[in-house]
């Protein structure tokens, strides 16, 4: 039995075509909890896997949400 799941040949494929850790997980059926992410994470990094492209926190910040809807000011909401 190998010492690891997550071996380089299944990882590539699935990093490269993702845009965070998130979708990584998602991908590969992986629940977010119980440290998953961290673990998951960890084997990246171990396997010198690039993650240069992943967006972050950040990638849905702008001014339309999922659907096409404009986001609305915290004024027009009061």
């Amino acid at each position: 039995m190998p010492k690891y799941k997550y071996t380089y040949e299944i990882l590539l494929p699935v990093v490269d075509n993702s845009l965070s850790m998130s979708e990584v997980m998602r991908k590969l059926g992986i629940k977010p909890g119980g440290g998953n992410q961290g673990n998951i994470k960890r084997r990246i990094r171990d396997l010198g896997i690039d993650t240069a492209h992943f967006l972050g926190q950040g990638c849905n910040y702008g001014t339309y949400h999922v659907g096409g809807m404009p986001k609305s000011s915290w004024q027009e909401v009061l």
